[in-house]
């Protein structure tokens, strides 16, 4: 925010570390940001090359002859930014927002259009609630109804972080042609759900249930919009979940470990492997939730993580074993040393955790190296196959598993016993050999093949 720029002062920014550290003066909440390379030699400048020799500790200072401080209320940072898009020949438009405070809109609005999750953009923005950072991107929705749509949501415990995006895409869409009467349309709609060049079914089906949503929403306003019927549009082929075997587990973690004998200078990455790894099957993660974990999640003492606002904003405990244990100490004792509570664990560039796109490049290149053929495994792969070898081992060993589902389900932060059971299926499918003891209890939850088709 601007107040928080021109009252920085030299104490706020920690050069070894690389971070500027404030207290917000709106939310007086604590930020931590990075120092990036750019900012820091643009302030060093400023201090060698510009900035008048005065005893005030905020940083930048006006060029008046009193050379003070920047007015807290007013400042001149309107007119210097003003200034400078004339210079670049960036049109000023009027009765558009083209201030100060336009800058952290559009990094906000950048780093949404990269697909960088609500979490991170609240964290640059030093947001406490994800959910103010979703409802403060409305600068990209400007239609009323669907910023009053979002807000709904958000007031009836939704999350709308999956909303933004194709509703944003939407309202860009619909502005382009210029209609006459704010009414959402057969033909519009339709016209706007056509498969793109490389979209995936999944993706199509995906803007088709958000969009319906919007036009139920819509429909109870007037009831001349259109409302889109349910499941219009199929996932495509049926999600098969690959099942890893014990022989290729084993080579994919002793691979993993080797490589930090094999590449000495690529520490942190095969470190952060070994473990965000063994969290997915060990642990039965999700790969969004691994990534997420912060330094104050981890419990060494309890051997325990927390894994905060999973998906439907779950909270729940995961234990972990002493190996698992030992492995995150060493990892936070090496690579976390001017690290705060507040650091992501598996933090990569900017002080951002990792992206799932890098895990996942991880995981296709340890499969080469493993020689395991590519079948559609993904980073979910690991959660199914811990949940498949959880129900597999307890079946073999009879146990009662109506009194270990509930435990299954709690452990994976399941909402529904659904969720769980469809894994009771996945299990017999795998392992035809221990059909017959699962159907023998739980046949009411495993439909067969043929009731399927």
């Amino acid at each position: 925010r601007k107040i928080d720029v021109i009252t920085l002062t030299f104490d706020n920014i920690n050069w070894n570390n690389k971070s500027i550290n404030i207290i917000q003066h709106k939310t007086k909440e604590p930020l931590t940001l990075p120092l990036l390379d750019d900012v820091g030699w643009a302030i060093i400048d400023y201090i060698k090359n510009a900035r008048p020799k005065s005893n005030i500790k905020k940083i930048f200072l006006t060029n008046k002859k009193n050379f003070t401080s920047f007015s807290e209320t007013h400042g001149n940072l309107y007119s210097i930014l003003q200034k400078y898009m004339k210079k670049a020949n960036i049109p000023i438009i009027k009765n558009k927002k083209n201030g100060v405070h336009s800058l952290r809109h559009t990094l906000a609005s950048e780093m949404l259009r990269q697909s960088t999750p609500i979490e991170n953009i609240s964290s640059v923005l030093g947001h406490v609630n994800s959910n103010t950072t979703s409802i403060y991107l409305k600068i990209d929705i400007e239609k009323e109804n669907i910023h009053n749509y979002l807000h709904e949501k958000v007031l009836l415990g939704n999350k709308i972080t999956s909303y933004i995006y194709p509703l944003k895409l939407f309202d860009t869409f619909v502005n382009e042609k210029n209609l006459k009467e704010n009414i959402l349309t057969k033909e519009l709609m339709y016209t706007w759900l056509k498969l793109r060049n490389g979209e995936k079914r999944t993706n199509q089906s995906h803007r088709a249930r958000i969009l319906r949503g919007f036009s139920k929403y819509m429909n109870m306003i007037n009831d001349k919009n259109y409302v889109l019927p349910q499941k219009l549009y199929s996932c495509g082929d049926k999600y098969n979940a690959h099942i890893y075997s014990k022989d290729e587990l084993n080579l994919i973690f002793y691979k993993i470990d080797n490589l930090m004998e094999e590449q000495h200078n690529k520490q942190l990455k095969n470190r952060s492997s070994q473990i965000i790894f063994r969290l997915l099957y060990m642990c039965g993660l999700r790969i969004s939730e691994a990534l997420n974990i912060k330094i104050k999640d981890f419990d060494k003492e309890q051997k325990l993580l927390i894994i905060r606002h999973a998906k439907k904003d779950k909270d729940r405990l995961v234990p972990l074993n002493d190996k698992l244990n030992a492995l995150i100490i060493d990892y936070i004792n090496e690579f976390h040393i001017l690290s705060t509570d507040e650091s992501f664990l598996f933090k990569g560039k900017n002080n951002l955790p990792f992206t799932r796109f890098t895990i996942n490049k991880r995981l296709k290149t340890i499969l080469n190296l493993c020689k395991i053929e590519y079948n559609g495994q993904t980073l979910h792969s690991f959660r199914h196959t811990f949940c498949v070898h959880c129900l597999r081992k307890w079946a073999m060993e009879g146990k009662d598993l109506m009194v270990y589902l509930p435990i299954l389900k709690t452990f994976l932060g399941h909402e529904s016993f659904r969720e769980t059971a469809y894994y009771l299926k996945l299990t017999a499918d795998v392992y035809p050999n221990i059909t017959h003891v699962l159907e023998k209890q739980y046949n009411y939850l495993i439909p067969r093949l043929e009731e399927e088709s």
